[in-house]
């Protein structure tokens, strides 16, 4: 092939070099029709060699071979880098972007339990759409991705509420230590005496502690609730095993307060050194209570 072209440009060279010798200082494509030589001059021809002219447009017909066949409304002309967005726009077109609303319905998108996405949602990606220039079903599989992260998140964020309700839970009944129980009564009495004082319904009132639990922590909220019931006096109907009977301390913060304030009385101190059995029990049971069984 490279052999035939080159015997085709050394052929063509020959012709041409002859025409040009006879017509002296005439240019060398002088005795082509007007329309070829316009061709040359503006394809910037006119200043090469014959053969370098002629290879040039062996080559750029060769290229233009790959699209000829090809119909015209296959073709995309990219308009230029600083062309006016209305040029761009008809791209946008030509890939499948629609102005018309209608095409981005969105219908049948559902999320991972079966509900139907709201209609916010759709608004959402139809803004999106709209400002990216995508195509109907592009917009389609923006939406199925964008609901896909949204609901991934929303699952992995549950995960660590859980991990962490449980997490203070767990710290909640190691503070409460052997009270654990009983204090959970006189949070649920005070929780039900709120309610009855509120005029609240059972359903709404659940949704309100709920609601509170899942703002400042479940743990949180059921020392509010213990704190509540203390002071409405629902631990003097509660037994517990907690020191100093019913009225004593129920959990590890006022087990050490309470330590702290007997190491300050003189009087227990004689009594508790002495081998006072009461002060003894009292201090081995706030001990228990503050810091556990070590």
């Amino acid at each position: 092939m490279a052999d035939e072209s080159t015997a085709v440009s050394t052929a063509v060279s020959s012709d041409v070099s002859t025409a040009t010798s006879s017509t002296g200082d005439a240019k060398w494509y002088s005795g082509f029709d007007p329309e070829t030589q316009n061709y040359i001059t503006t394809r910037g021809l006119a200043d090469k060699d014959p053969s370098a002219a002629f290879l040039e447009t062996a080559k750029a017909h060769q290229e233009a071979q790959a699209y000829i066949g090809v119909p015209k409304e296959q073709l995309l002309k990219l308009p230029k880098a600083d062309a006016p967005p209305e040029e761009w726009d008809e791209v946008y077109k030509r890939l499948g972007y629609s102005d018309k609303p209608d095409d981005y319905k969105l219908d049948g998108l559902k999320r991972a339990d079966g509900t139907d996405v709201d209609d916010g949602f759709k608004d959402f990606i139809r803004a999106q759409a709209a400002a990216l220039k995508l195509s109907p079903a592009a917009t389609a599989k923006l939406a199925e991705a964008t609901l896909k992260h949204q609901e991934s998140g929303a699952a992995t964020q549950t995960a660590e509420q859980t991990a962490e309700a449980t997490r203070a839970l767990e710290q909640l009944r190691q503070s409460w230590g052997p009270n654990y129980e009983a204090n959970k009564v006189i949070a649920d009495n005070a929780y039900a005496a709120i309610m009855a004082a509120a005029g609240f319904d059972q359903a709404k009132m659940s949704a309100a502690i709920q609601k509170l639990g899942e703002t400042a922590g479940r743990a949180e909220t059921m020392q509010m609730l213990l704190a509540v019931g203390q002071k409405m006096g629902e631990d003097k109907f509660v037994g517990g095993s907690g020191p100093g009977g019913n009225l004593g301390p129920r959990n590890a913060e006022q087990a050490k307060a309470r330590i702290e304030e007997l190491r300050k009385d003189d009087t227990f101190v004689k009594r508790y050194l002495a081998g006072g059995t009461a002060e003894t029990k009292e201090m081995n049971d706030l001990h228990t209570l503050a810091y556990g069984d070590s």
